[in-house]
């Protein structure tokens, strides 16, 4: 009966249970603590799934010694974290902070000893990001922080008979995300534009959480290599010279008139062959005189004698550019023309493959807003397919066809295009 009548007052909101009664009295203790503003610190959160977005909270920040942490044998600075808010969301391994250790440069931190919930004042502690990793991805250069120290059991030389040599292996903390996934055994980095490092050890078997899987911190363990030619110290790059990446406008220099709008493209390449993944960004020298947005679409709001100068380069890595000069001119001249490429097809479009034939109407270089009609003869319609996309066109090989399938790209006045394309078999 007593216990009916508790369950009672419960359910009737008269009194607590003794989960909320234990949890109010916990986060009374953790008010009771902000009231003393002088220990109270601003930290920045990275938002999970990880992108490039913080949260900025207010946290009290202390200093933990390395002799009570165990984050496989680094040695480093190491802090910990409490939030006010003690139901504050549970955050993960490799999670990135920004703290300002001196209270004016702001420094990264990474996650390595989560929060507990199941502790009653929920924490948790993080490794100072001491260096960074830097290497090429789809053409970006990235700069990923890490932290960086050596076993601590491997920290003095190694004495032999012979010699006595400096330990060489160090221990590399980073977080696990899209740019740090491909990483593998013998990937080299530049440290502090001197030395070189490889991959030797990747430990990404640790799961945050089973359920989906996830790796959010990589332990590495990275040796000491020597530098070499292909390497770029100024930039520090490991291996720069083996990836060679160019952009080139698909267009010469431009005399356009003031109102005149376009697109301009690019094409990238890497060791001379054409990527289609690498995104393009756009500037241009002086925005009074020509403007163009992130997929190079231009507008000309200069008057008659003025210059602009618009660079396409690699975005996240604007040492890869190409450059064209735009001057405004009174009078246009039309210059339009159909475009294909390829021009010219070499060699047999085997049974089962496709080809991409791209296509437009080009006025002095630039891309315009002119329809082509695509229109196919000679090889039977069964022997082939044909998709179209946005000026683009795939041609795929369904049967050998003893008669070459022949396009012909047109537009309006201007002189046709022609494509034969020979549809092979399988070999």
């Amino acid at each position: 009966m007593a216990m009916e009548f508790f369950n009672n007052n419960i359910n009737n909101g008269i009194v607590q249970n003794p989960y909320d009664q234990y949890h109010d009295f916990a986060q009374a203790v953790f008010d009771e603590l902000w009231e003393d503003t002088t220990q109270i610190r601003v930290i920045k959160e990275q938002s999970y799934p990880f992108i490039d977005e913080y949260t900025e909270y207010e946290a009290r920040v202390d200093t933990v010694s390395e002799f009570s942490v165990n984050t496989n044998k680094m040695s480093g600075d190491f802090i910990k974290v409490i939030y006010r808010d003690i139901d504050h969301p549970l955050n993960h391994k490799g999670q990135k902070y920004k703290y300002k250790t001196d209270g004016t440069n702001e420094e990264w931190y990474l996650c390595y000893d989560r929060l507990n919930d199941l502790n009653l004042t929920p924490d948790f502690k993080c490794i100072r990001c001491n260096n960074y990793l830097t290497f090429i991805k789809n053409g970006k250069i990235i700069k990923e922080p890490c932290s960086i120290g050596y076993e601590m059991t491997s920290t003095n030389a190694n004495v032999t008979k012979d010699a006595t040599v400096a330990q060489r292996r160090l221990v590399c903390l980073v977080q696990g995300n899209d740019n740090t996934k491909d990483f593998e055994i013998n990937q080299k980095f530049i440290l502090q534009h001197k030395q070189a490092f490889k991959i030797t050890e990747v430990n990404i078997l640790q799961q945050e959480n089973n359920m989906t899987e996830d790796v959010t911190m990589y332990t590495m363990y990275i040796e000491w290599i020597p530098i070499t030619s292909n390497d770029n110290l100024e930039l520090n790059l490991a291996d720069y010279y083996n990836s060679v990446y160019d952009v080139e406008i698909n267009s010469s220099n431009l005399s356009l008139v003031n109102g005149d709008t376009g697109q301009l493209t690019a094409t990238v390449k890497l060791n001379d062959e054409t990527q289609s993944n690498i995104d393009i960004s756009w500037s241009t020298s002086d925005s009074s005189v020509i403007s163009i947005d992130s997929l190079g679409n231009y507008q000309v709001t200069g008057s008659d004698g003025s210059t602009a100068t618009i660079r396409a380069y690699i975005d996240g890595n604007e040492i890869i550019y190409d450059e064209i000069t735009i001057d405004v001119v009174a009078i246009a001249t039309d210059n339009k023309e159909i475009v294909i490429n390829p021009t010219v097809m070499t060699g047999r479009l085997l049974e089962g493959l496709s080809v991409n034939i791209s296509y437009g109407v080009y006025n002095n270089d630039v891309l315009t807003t002119d329809i082509v009609t695509v229109t196919p003869s000679g090889a039977s319609a069964s022997d082939y397919s044909l998709t179209y996309g946005t000026n683009i066109v795939t041609v795929t090989n369904i049967n050998k066809s003893s008669i070459p399938l022949t396009l012909t790209f047109e537009s309006g006045i201007l002189t046709p295009k022609i494509l034969e394309i020979t549809l092979g078999g399988i070999l």
